[in-house]
């Protein structure tokens, strides 16, 4: 609302009533993990049916190892380069598992359905909907998908390594094997792995080549020649080295079929005894630059095949086509005529033609000069790439090092062709753009990042030293996501661009100023909250950063945007688990000071949503938690749940924290309760409720013979701190609200019916339960 101060000036008045949270929902968004709506949420699992693409192997000498591993860890991540060795060590492992116990087996793929979701991440298999399958097997399919990188992110929070994730597996009896054969997931895996909870799986491609060679050719042992002679010829240079590329290049030939698979292993053994003749030690490969010296037209037939491999032979032609436009080729040609002896000559002549026209017209000579072919794919499409795989990274360096502008002329060609949100490519293609685009940013941020988000795929381009842009540009910008139907396509490509950015620190400015833009020029900070969800996994983005701006500069008119934002903020600290103090901490650093009554102002929202969130996360971890983990240790409570690996004084100090931030004056009046869940609101009953509940879920929901010793001293520990940090007044009102709860389990106990003896033993236990509480509380009268 405006309104006018004393100097006439039109000042925005915050009416509280609008920021206040209601609690019910925030426990709701809060427990359903980062969906709106619980009870929407779809199963993204499905009934797993072994193929038929496996490998007979007597033996995986890692096998029983891993397996310990998995019992241990409840989750295992494996890689192998070839999908149907990969599947056999995976089958393995499930008929091993299957020897223990009845498990049911389900499988988590990202495509169809699940390819644009966002929710999909290692919280899945925690969350209530999908605790429901128990005993369980979930076989997790990334393989090649460029959709799953929000799952794969997932793994490698800090937030994701805690006992707590591992001890919900455990008790729940499910195990998760995660299966991928992309080596740049192998090689992120591998950089992070000290940021990743669960033991990893390498599978060597050339170890157990033998047992692939006698799946493919069982009879006259046929497999073991073939094997030997491999091994031989690796050695002299005619396969590669690393384990994807030796499966590329043997998986390239076998495409040719058996039979010319063989005949070229024998050949090669002739070129082998050749190389040992003239006493050489490798075989010499032709190279890139050969190739364009002989060939120069097909330059750009070399350059899309490098940097955009595995391209579908549609968007290969018109991508290249598109690159070759307005390009002419000289085309040498002779022409015969008869001389004035009547006798037939030929005159060399050389003529120029559009290179796009030639390469159209003759597009497999094009194919033959570049050492390019068509490939056909498991599921029938055709994709192009080199014949020789090796060309594939010499060709990519050799551009980079010998053609930098060229590199950074298709660079800004690509950004003209308005390809980043467009339906009809694939997602290689968008994979291919997206980390094209972030590689050539970083050698000139400042020009390049900005195109980079600001024009690609819009298909304009802005003054470099523009800082404010003109409103038809503003507008294309919201067209983009004003779209119902478009806006989570755009947005899913966005995110997906702007992740592989956070790869690279020298990109964090572009993306600094990207995200102001839409919060200050197009007003839109609801589209910056949305890239935030997506990417909350990603470490190199700083989000309580980014919520503060959109708290404070989203206007009073935008109250939607700010709710949905505190949502977001109680889901970072949900993914915090072990880390929620530290997590914490950076959130108070909003207000600072529990003594201080603050005013709440429309450019300092950030303050009213800061000094809230502590009570509103511990309030809803209490409903994330299942009532079978009450009473045990160490607790699997978030706020609770590293206090075993702390020493006493440690645990006062994060519990003098704690107590410090709900016993803050500046709650009173933040919170509503819309939906009956058991909390009051006032800000002493709420505390009561949640001291109570805190009490339950360290000795259990009914009594038990044996409380742990540790889960006394913290709550002891709790007390205590309460008492040392509030006045006497707020102990003797906590001790009225705890009484008044007594009462009203006394009254539900006297209306039971007589054979209503579960609930009957609930109140009796929470009644007695309290008077434990209030009893502590009157051994020592305030000091």
């Amino acid at each position: 609302m405006e309104v006018k101060n004393e100097n006439n000036e039109i000042k925005t008045q915050v009416n509280v009533n609008e920021l206040k949270v209601d609690i019910a929902k925030v426990i709701k968004n809060a427990t359903s993990e980062d969906r709106e709506n619980s009870d929407s949420f779809e199963d993204p699992t499905k009934p797993y049916s072994p193929t038929s693409t496996e490998i007979e192997i007597e033996d995986f000498t890692e096998l029983e190892d891993n397996l310990s591993k998995l019992k241990e860890d409840r989750m295992l991540l494996m890689y192998c380069p070839d999908y149907s060795l990969l599947n056999s060590a995976k089958l393995a492992l499930i008929r091993k598992l299957l020897k223990l116990d009845n498990y049911k087996c389900r499988v988590l793929g990202f495509q169809d359905k699940n390819k644009e979701r966002t929710d999909l991440n290692l919280g899945i298999f925690t969350d209530s909907k999908l605790a429901e399958n128990s005993n369980t097997i979930f076989i997790v399919e990334v393989i090649n998908e460029s959709s799953a990188d929000t799952f794969f992110d997932s793994l490698f929070n800090r937030a994701q390594r805690g006992e707590l994730i591992k001890s919900r597996l455990k008790s729940n009896n499910i195990f998760v094997l995660i299966s991928y054969t992309n080596y740049s997931l192998k090689e992120k895996a591998k950089e992070k792995k000290s940021q990743l909870y669960f033991p990893q799986w390498f599978i060597s491609y050339e170890k157990y080549l033998n047992y692939i060679l006698k799946d493919i050719f069982p009879e006259n042992d046929d497999y073991i020649y073939l094997h030997e002679s491999i091994v031989e010829q690796k050695k002299y240079g005619l396969f590669e080295e690393d384990d994807e590329g030796l499966h590329e290049v043997i998986s390239k030939k076998l495409e040719e079929g058996k039979r010319a698979f063989y005949e070229k292993i024998s050949g090669n053994k002739q070129k082998v005894e050749e190389l040992k003749a003239n006493n050489e030690k490798r075989i010499q490969k032709i190279g890139p630059e050969q190739l364009i010296a002989k060939h120069p037209e097909v330059k750009d037939l070399l350059y899309v095949t490098a940097f955009f491999p595995q391209l579908r032979l549609r968007e290969f032609i018109g991508l290249a086509s598109e690159i070759m436009a307005n390009k002419v080729y000289e085309v040498h040609t002779e022409e015969s005529y008869i001389n004035k002896k009547g006798k037939k000559k030929s005159k060399a002549q050389i003529k120029q033609v559009k290179l796009v026209d030639e390469f159209r017209g003759n597009a497999d000579v094009f194919f033959q000069k570049a050492k390019i072919e068509e490939i056909k794919t498991d599921d029938l499409s055709t994709i192009v790439d080199f014949n020789e795989p090796y060309l594939r990274k010499e060709v990519k360096q050799y551009y980079l090092k010998k053609y930098p502008n060229y590199v950074k002329d298709q660079f800004l060609r690509i950004i003209n062709l308005d390809l980043l949100f467009r339906y009809d490519v694939s997602y290689q293609y968008i994979e291919n753009i997206v980390r094209l685009v972030a590689e050539t940013a970083i050698t000139d941020p400042d020009f390049y990042g900005k195109k980079l988000l600001y024009e690609l795929g819009l298909g304009k381009f802005i003054n470099k030293d523009d800082d404010d842009p003109k409103e038809d540009y503003i507008k294309a910008i919201l067209d983009l996501f004003n779209n119902a139907v478009e806006r989570n396509h755009n947005l899913y490509r966005l995110s997906f661009l702007i992740s592989e950015m956070l790869e690279h620190p020298q990109l964090k400015k572009s993306i600094d100023k990207f995200f102001s833009f839409l919060i200050e020029s197009c007003k839109a900070p609801e589209v910056v909250l949305e890239i935030l969800r997506r990417l909350r996994y990603s470490e190199n983005l700083d989000k309580l950063f980014w919520l503060k701006r959109i708290f404070n500069e989203s206007g009073s008119d935008k109250m939607e945007v700010m709710q949905n934002g505190y949502n977001y903020l109680i889901l970072l600290g949900r993914q915090s688990t072990s880390d929620i103090y530290d997590f914490s901490k950076r959130v108070k650093q909003w207000w600072q000071d529990e003594n201080k009554d603050y005013e709440i102002k429309e450019n300092e929202l950030h303050r009213f949503y800061g000094i809230s969130f502590l009570y509103s996360y511990a309030t809803s971890a209490i409903y994330a938690l299942p009532e079978k983990f009450y009473g045990d240790y160490p607790s699997k409570y978030a706020l609770f749940s590293n206090f075993y690996e702390l020493e006493p004084e440690d645990i006062a100090q994060k519990i003098n924290f704690i107590v410090k931030w709900i016993f803050n004056k500046n709650l009173d009046g933040i919170f509503f309760n819309n939906d009956g869940y058991e909390f009051d609101m006032d800000t002493i009953n709420s505390n009561a409720d949640l001291i109570e509940h805190w009490s339950l879920i360290l000795f259990g929901k009914l009594k038990k013979k044996n409380i742990n010793e540790n889960s006394k001293l913290i709550l002891k520990t709790i007390l205590t701190e309460i008492k040392r940090n509030t006045n006497r007044l707020t102990r003797s009102n906590l001790r009225d609200a705890w009484f008044q709860k007594t009462n009203y389990y006394l009254k539900n106990e006297a209306n039971l019916k007589f054979d209503e003896i579960k609930k009957r033993s609930l109140f009796n236990f929470r009644r007695k339960n309290l008077e434990r509480l209030i009893k502590y509380f009157d051994k020592s009268k305030s000091k």
